[in-house]
């Protein structure tokens, strides 16, 4: 009985800190900005064999703010918060993803699909 008790309390505790620290849409909007920004910085504008492609991945290493603003523009979230986690839909470029949050981290099973 004793260990039946601590088995519930610990699943309390775990719900309750689940609670307490999943990711808010403000988390999931700075993700999302934190990622594009991690992408336009390793992008490798020599790989490019279009030169308008090439202009607009150099553009977008020289101000990096406001080509994640625009690149963040077309992609589509849809945040479902739940009671101890938050679930995100992401979609646009070709791509989506379904991510959760959980204990203040994002996590993407199956990662990018086209």
């Amino acid at each position: 009985m004793k260990l039946i008790r601590t088995f519930i309390l610990l699943a309390v505790i775990a719900g309750g800190l689940g609670y307490l620290t999943k990711p808010s849409e403000a988390d999931v909007d700075a993700k999302i900005s934190e990622t594009i920004a991690q992408a336009i910085a390793s992008g490798d504008v020599d790989a490019a064999r279009d030169p308008a492609l090439a202009l607009v991945l150099l553009t977008c290493k020289s101000n990096q703010s406001t080509c994640a603003q625009i690149l963040k523009s077309g992609i589509e979230t849809r945040v479902d918060d739940r009671l101890v986690y938050t679930s995100v839909d992401v979609q646009g470029f070709g791509h989506r993803a379904t991510c959760y949050g959980a204990f203040t981290q994002f996590f993407c099973p199956g990662g990018l699909q086209k």
